[in-house]
């Protein structure tokens, strides 16, 4: 019965150094690319559920028509404005 009892301590042993600390590992790294997708969720779709960067894309395209209709008046150019675009 020694031989069966070292040999079970062994398996333990290793069970407690090897496997557990990467079960640990793994969990933790699961968990941690579960806050990035939801993160990525986020930015993507936005906190109201819309279409958060694409209505943030709009927003910037409409800052810059109002800047490049603002240096167009500065210099005494015509400048017509783009008509927004819905999808």
């Amino acid at each position: 019965m020694p031989a069966e009892t070292n040999t079970w301590d062994i398996i333990k042993t290793v069970i407690e150094i090897a496997v557990i600390p990467f079960g640990a590992w793994i969990v933790n790294n699961l968990r941690l690319a579960l806050e990035e997708l939801r993160t990525l969720r986020t930015v993507l779709i936005g906190v109201d559920g819309k279409n958060g960067m694409r209505s943030r894309l709009r927003r910037l395209e409409r800052r810059v028509e109002h800047l490049t209709l603002q240096q167009a008046a500065r210099h005494g150019e015509a400048h017509e404005p783009v008509d927004d675009e819905d999808d």
